[in-house]
Formats: C-alpha cells, structure tokens, sequence
C-alpha cells in the first residue's frame, strides 16, 4: 500500500493569527493484492466411449484487487518549536473515498484433447471510505538557514517516506 499526503501552506486570512496555519491537503491511497494459485498433477478421466486413463493437468487461477482513494481538504497545521531549537510539524489529512475492483482469471483443465479458454471477469467493490490519517515529523533549524523548515524521515514500518520543505514568514504589514 502506498500513502501519499501532500499539504501546502495557505496565506494567512486576514484578520486571523498567523499562529494558526492551514494547508490544502491531499490525501491518497493505492493498495494492490495479488493472488495466484496453480496446480498440476494427474488426474484421471473417463471419456464416453473410452477407457479410464490418467493425464497430465495444469491450472492456474489468479485473483487481483486494486483500490484507489483520494480525500482533498483544508487542514490545520501545527508548528511547535523546542528551547533546544527543534521542531515538530503536524499534518491532519482529510478522509475521502475509496473505489476498487477484483478481477478473477483462471485456466483450467479438463480430461479432452484442448484445454478450455482461460476465463476472465473483473467485479467493481462498493464505494468505501478512506479513514483520516495525519502525519508528525521533527527536525531542527539549520544554523545556515533559520527561515526554513526542510528534513525527511523514514518511518518504522520501512516503507513510508516523509519530505517536508517549509518556509517560515512573519506577519504583513499593514499600509
């Protein structure tokens, strides 16, 4: 499964802190499942007319499931900064919907001189929900370069990957 969440800071709206960023925040979702059963053997036929005796088999079936969601909102973003001149950056992403589909393929075998065609049939899953999720990441301010927030991280489970690029402004001023 891979999780994509991607925010962009907003301007401040005036007459609001500035201590209380937004972002638009997407958030998506691509889960792929892949299962495949094959079997060969022997197995014995009976022809009408013939025989019993025993042939050669091979079949395979295969199952694949593939879901898609996406959810797009406007979040908060929280910002906190440490005395020891760390930070940490949290990001909500918003809960959206998930589509998918199954498709079923499958060769099998028979006891007469061709095998039958390989059968295929795709089914759509219902409509689900992608739940809301979020992400926290920290770093510290670069000596070099106080007005940016930029780092990433690699999370536990070895597979998910945070990049952030944030720039930090003060408030306008007024005319």
């Amino acid at each position: 499964m891979t999780t994509i969440i991607k925010a962009t800071l907003r301007p401040p709206i005036e007459g609001k802190s500035v201590t209380s960023p937004t972002a638009n925040v997407s958030h998506r979702v691509r889960y792929f499942y892949t299962r495949i059963s094959k079997s060969s053997g022997q197995q014995r036929c009976r022809l009408p007319g013939k025989s019993t005796f025993w042939k050669d088999f091979s079949e395979a079936e295969e199952e694949i499931t593939t879901k898609i969601g996406e959810g797009r909102g406007i979040m908060p973003v929280f910002i906190v900064f440490d005395r020891d001149e760390a930070y940490t950056i949290r990001v909500n992403a918003p809960k959206g919907t998930m589509l998918g589909k199954v498709e079923f393929k499958s060769q099998l075998a028979n006891c007469g001189e061709a095998p039958p065609p390989p059968t295929s049939e795709a089914k759509n899953l219902d409509e689900g929900e992608l739940s809301a999720t979020g992400f926290e990441a920290t770093g510290k301010i670069e000596a070099k370069n106080r007005t940016s927030l930029s780092g990433q991280q690699t999370l536990a489970d070895g597979n998910t990957k945070i990049e952030w690029k944030l720039r930090l402004v003060g408030p306008m001023e007024k005319k």
